[in-house]
């Protein structure tokens, strides 16, 4: 898992993803310990590599993961 290489949690590489590709992110939660991980994605990069692993998995239509209208 991606976010095990990098000693990071999904979400924190998923904001890192965000903000390497210049999206402003406001991530929101409840819970003292996650908001402190939110900001915890700025001492690391993700690699070129990694950054067009996770771009690859970016649909035509702009979505990511199935259709809701698809789900069960």
């Amino acid at each position: 898992m991606l976010a095990n290489n990098y000693g990071r949690t999904p979400a924190q590489i998923a904001l890192r993803w965000e903000i390497q590709h210049g999206i402003v992110t406001i991530p929101k939660s409840a819970t003292l310990s996650r908001i402190e991980s939110n900001f915890d994605v700025f001492d690391f990069t993700i690699s070129e590599d990694d950054m067009a692993m996770i771009d690859s998995i970016d649909r035509e239509d702009g979505r990511f993961g199935p259709l809701p209208s698809e789900m069960n």
